[in-house]
């Protein structure tokens, strides 16, 4: 009897680093490649010199995608551990219980930033509250598990009395706060993928609260499986929830655009770009009448104030000004491009609470 041959899983067994230094290398081009399609240029880039930048891209890409998926399926993992330990079925009250914090702790906050002059004397009381309710809504749960629990057959090895019962209160307890981070991180996360989208703000609160019962709808899913069945369902909930959100905003380009943002290789608002005279001299000849250098006095270097470095990847840097119309179309159609020689740039600073400058 022969066994099957698979050439790819020996040479992956094989070739370990070969196999994985390759991976990081194709994941960080395509998420390099995606970000010239976001922003319409491409550079020149000698792709044979840019392996440091493609392994960085590629890293720190799948670390904010990996922190994604984690933050996505934290509240239904944590809840299905928490039963597990403690010997509790995901009844509904129980889920309920666990569940109802981390949903209305993202409300609070909303109503918090809207209501603001309200509730300012109250706003200082918010983080005891969220960490006081969580606890005191599992010892109650707890507590009415315990005083049920000799007239229930699925009740007999639950460990809600004594020892076990203070154990299975900070289980609970810490589920609760699992769901209190991940909604409001995942919420935090769609907002994001939501900045410069052209809908209504109507049409934008629909599809984020869509979004978000989507998220809790797959957890409570989750919360409610064997702890096997968890392992293998958590990341299909956490793909379908980064997919469902991207399809809704249509944003496609948002995790390229923010790992190039976090390299500090595009995407920097709020920069006076120093640039030699030349291109100062040049500028009045070209139609770009949004872009004017203000030059020293030996002429050998002016600047360019507040515009936006949407990349320095390759041989030259994409600047545009900021665009102060008073909609995004207005804003969109007063953008004016500028393709500079890195030789060209001297530096750059950024008008910030932090103010820091690069050559």
């Amino acid at each position: 009897m022969t066994t099957e041959k698979k050439p790819f899983r020996d040479f992956v067994f094989a070739n370990p680093i070969k196999t994985f230094a390759t991976a990081v290398l194709t994941i960080g081009g395509l998420f390099i490649l995606a970000f010239f399609v976001r922003i319409g240029f491409m550079p020149d880039v000698d792709l044979a010199s840019s392996t440091a930048l493609l392994s960085a891209v590629a890293l720190v890409g799948l670390a904010t995608v990996t922190a994604f998926v984690f933050m996505a399926v934290l509240p239904g993992v944590a809840t299905r551990y928490a039963l597990h330990n403690s010997k509790l079925l995901p009844d509904n009250w129980t889920l309920a219980t666990v569940a109802a914090t981390g949903v209305l702790f993202p409300i609070f906050v909303v109503l918090v930033l809207m209501r603001e002059d309200k509730v300012a004397s109250f706003v200082n009381y918010a983080i005891p509250i969220s960490f006081a309710v969580p606890v005191a809504a599992v010892v109650w749960r707890v507590f009415k598990l315990s005083r049920a629990r000799g007239n229930s057959k699925d009740l007999a090895e639950a460990k809600v009395d004594g020892v076990a019962g203070l154990e299975t209160i900070f289980l609970l307890s810490f589920s609760a706060y699992a769901w209190i981070v991940g909604i409001f991180t995942a919420l935090q996360v769609a907002l994001r993928f939501f900045v410069g989208s052209d809908h209504p703000s109507w049409l934008i609160f629909l599809m984020v609260a869509a979004w978000v019962f989507l998220l809790i709808g797959l957890n409570l899913a989750t919360a409610r499986l064997s702890v096997k069945q968890t392992w293998l369902f958590a990341p299909v909930a956490a793909a379908v929830t980064l997919l469902a959100l991207t399809l809704l905003t249509g944003n496609f380009f948002e995790i390229p655009t923010s790992t190039i943002r976090a390299l500090g290789f595009g995407e920097m608002k709020n920069v006076d770009l120093l640039v030699k005279g030349d291109v100062c001299r040049s500028l009045p000849m070209t139609s770009s009448s949004n872009l004017r250098c203000s030059t020293s006095s030996s002429d050998s270097v002016g600047i360019l104030r507040d515009v936006t470095i949407r990349s320095r990847i390759g041989a030259q840097m994409v600047v545009e000004t900021s665009g102060a119309g008073a909609t995004q179309k207005d804003a969109k159609q007063q953008v004016t491009r500028l393709v500079l020689k890195k030789d060209d740039v001297v530096m750059w600073t950024f008008r910030s609470e932090s103010t820091s400058a690069r050559k």
